[in-house]
């Protein structure tokens, strides 16, 4: 279930606030198909295509210079092409392996 899927711009901050709030004291798996809230909320970012691991990183540095072809792929296709989950991790000090 895609949290912020139909809402408003507002309300989609508002949920974004809430959780940029909550991972400071949990740790949040977000799977979401939507890229640039993924960039938004999360430290860590996870690709997966037809589910195989293609490419985790650090969120910042996979969305500006991701080292897989298919993880650039992706994320630079337009936005209503964009069908297949990626994995964001929003983490406080917890160390996570997927």
């Amino acid at each position: 279930m895609n949290l912020a899927q139909g809402f408003d711009p507002i309300s989609t901050a508002k949920v974004e606030e809430s959780m940029i709030e909550l991972k400071q004291r949990y740790t949040i798996v977000l799977v979401t198909n939507n890229v640039k809230q993924a960039s938004r909320v999360s430290d860590m970012t996870a690709f997966f295509f037809m589910g195989r691991l293609v490419e985790i990183d650090k969120t910042d540095k996979l969305f500006v210079s991701p080292k897989e072809k298919q993880t650039e792929d992706y994320i630079t296709r337009p936005l209503w092409l964009t069908v297949f989950p990626i994995i964001s991790i929003c983490r406080p000090n917890i160390l996570l392996a997927l």
